[in-house]
């Protein structure tokens, strides 16, 4: 993990719901497909170019720390690889480090899913 010597490292994180469906009220589940984005400073990775750099390999994507982000209440979840893998990493001259991948979640027990009746919706 990077040390940036002022405290907890702090990670940007964005995402935009690509769809949800797959509702099963039975087992109380859908499914979710988005966009995730993460950007975090990391001095270890500071360059001397004058823009950012594109890393769009899998290998080289493995080397690098990424935050240990989590869905508490997916049931499964999977990074989308279709052709090829589905991710875009940028990393800035100072080290700052912008981050994007799809991902397809099933997830369960979700206390704001609204319960519908015959007269509409109760919470």
């Amino acid at each position: 993990m990077p040390k940036n010597g002022k405290g907890p490292l702090k990670v940007h994180i964005g995402f935009y719901v690509e769809s949800l469906g797959n509702f099963r009220s039975t087992e109380m589940t859908f499914d979710m497909d988005l966009y995730l984005y993460m950007t975090w400073q990391d001095t270890r990775m500071r360059h001397n170019g004058n823009d950012w750099v594109l890393i769009d390999d899998k290998s080289v994507l493995d080397q690098i720390w990424l935050p240990d982000l989590y869905f508490a209440n997916a049931r499964t979840a999977y990074f989308h690889e279709v052709t090829v893998h589905n991710f875009n990493m940028f990393i800035s001259p100072n080290g700052t480090i912008a981050y994007g991948t799809r991902v397809t979640l099933n997830l369960g027990e979700q206390p704001f899913l609204p319960t519908f009746t015959v007269f509409g919706v109760t919470e």
